[in-house]
């Protein structure tokens, strides 16, 4: 390939779970995507989190058949959890930016954006920072734009990580479910349905080749349901900085039962539940920011994705408050780094643009067509007449 690459961008989305990165050329078109552990400054320390990018990164270059991408590129955009405050956007870039650019000056700067996951979020769903973007995966939030550049974090609600906030969250469904097996228990007598389907995935998961970067990897199975407090002792034990994520990862149990076992009232009610906690948070963004409530709703994160249930509950009980569309994004947050890096924060793409993006990211190969789009049929494509 040429050593010219004149309108070169890259982003990257850093995730909980997993990160996704995206290199696409506005005359070349999208030259790939990858996918990769988590860059998470929160949950990981600096060295780890570090390493997860490079190796990401080192994938994109394999991928795309470019060397020195981070270099090369016009633009860089990461997009983090937890990355709206200054503070926490200039330690990303010190521990980042420096290794491929070298010295932190307003040039360097320019070249490495860092931006919180949530304005990606909704710069994907609406291709504007003009909305609201409701965000739940492993963690939670709500970010409400009013189209100006994203300003940091006091336009955002919750987002306080998974022990004093995040409600709505993954992490938050799975406390529910270890509170609510014992509780049941204890009120029956009877070792609740639910409890099966959990210790199977966890004995499926137990001490698994991590081949992909996504599946959870336990160190014990749970034998028996007197077994749960020592098992969940040995996950903390065994991980002091990342058992919260693969904590969280046990939603999945709930979402699967709840879509497929109409039955089972406890996997039914836990969900609800977490879909009204994470409706509470869209409605304190409505209060503490009115003009919200006429703005486009974008839902991003795996409890959309993952739970029909959870996006109805949702959906629904918003509309007592909001009155604009609800829109389950078609494209992932990485497509709103990519989107910043190609424009940075002062910039949209006009609706050419916009469309010759898409129609770029469409012609990916299947593969990788799914790091940057969900290919859920009932997920929404940008309303780029906003």
């Amino acid at each position: 390939m040429s050593d010219t690459y004149e309108r070169l961008f890259v982003g990257v989305s850093g995730g909980h779970t997993r990160s996704s990165a995206l290199a696409f050329d506005l005359e070349r078109g999208a030259l790939g995507a990858v996918e990769g552990k988590r860059v998470n400054f929160h949950t990981d320390d600096d060295n780890e989190a570090s390493a997860n990018f490079y190796r990401l990164i080192a994938d994109l270059e394999k991928e795309t058949g470019i060397e020195h991408l981070i270099s090369r590129a016009q633009r860089t955009t990461v997009v983090c959890a937890g990355a709206a405050r200054i503070d926490d956007q200039d330690r990303v870039w010190r521990n980042l930016a420096s290794s491929y650019l070298g010295e932190d000056d307003p040039t360097n700067r320019a070249k490495f954006l860092v931006a919180d996951d949530t304005w990606a979020g909704l710069l994907a769903g609406v291709f504007s920072y003009k909305g609201m973007c409701a965000f739940a995966g492993t963690g939670a939030s709500v970010f409400v734009g009013d189209g100006g550049i994203p300003n940091c974090g006091n336009r955002k609600i919750d987002g306080w990580g998974p022990i004093i906030g995040d409600f709505g969250s993954g992490f938050q469904l799975v406390v529910d479910l270890f509170r609510s097996l014992g509780r049941e228990e204890a009120r029956t007598g009877q070792i609740p349905e639910l409890f099966f389907p959990l210790a199977d995935y966890v004995r499926r998961n137990t001490d698994t080749p991590q081949e992909t970067y996504h599946e959870s990897v336990f160190h014990a199975p749970i034998d028996g349901f007197e077994q749960l407090q020592e098992w969940f002792d040995i996950l903390v034990e065994s991980e002091p900085r990342g058992w919260r994520i693969s904590f969280a990862q046990l939603a999945q149990v709930v979402t699967d039962v709840c879509d497929r076992d109409v039955a089972n009232t406890l996997a039914r009610d836990l969900i609800v539940k977490s879909a009204e906690q994470m409706t509470e948070s869209i409605q304190l963004a409505c209060r503490r920011f009115p003009e919200a409530r006429t703005l486009p709703l974008v839902l991003q994160g795996g409890m959309f994705e993952h739970s029909k249930r959870y996006r109805e509950v949702v959906t629904t009980s918003s509309r007592e408050f909001h009155e604009g569309p609800v829109l389950f994004a078609k494209y992932r947050p990485v497509v709103g780094a990519a989107i910043m890096a190609a424009f940075g924060f002062a910039n949209l793409p006009s609706h050419g643009e916009a469309v010759r993006l898409m129609g770029l990211l469409d012609g990916l190969p299947p593969e990788q067509r799914q790091v940057a789009i969900r290919m859920d049929p009932k997920a929404s494509p940008p309303l780029l007449s906003l």
